[in-house]
């Protein structure tokens, strides 16, 4: 079973990369292919609280995406853990079924 990148591992990688190196969000955008935005948007969930983005780094829940830590990047420290708290307590969704194109 494949695990799914930390958020959090990859932004702190992404910026010691840039760091490093002493790329800008351009040129660490251009070096992994993708858009600067890209790069903003990936490096803004290290804005998080660094008691919420210590516990998140070493938590390895699906439900914890980048997108959703980003949507809380804003919100004052207690309110960034309580969000997380309720992401954890909710039920995971079920998994898709991939059909392999035969009928049952």
């Amino acid at each position: 079973k494949r695990r799914r990148p930390n958020p959090v591992g990859i932004a702190r990688e992404w910026r010691r990369s840039m760091e490093e190196r002493g790329e800008s969000k351009a040129e660490l955008a251009r070096r992994l292919d993708v858009t600067r935005a890209r790069v903003t948007q990936v490096l803004k969930v290290l804005d998080l609280d660094p008691a919420v983005l210590a516990s998140v780094e070493h938590n390895p829940d699906p439900r914890i995406t980048e997108r959703a830590l980003r949507s809380i990047v804003h919100r004052p420290p207690h309110e960034q853990r309580a969000h997380i708290d309720e992401l954890l307590a909710s039920t995971p969704r079920p998994k898709r079924r991939i059909s392999n194109g035969r009928r049952p």
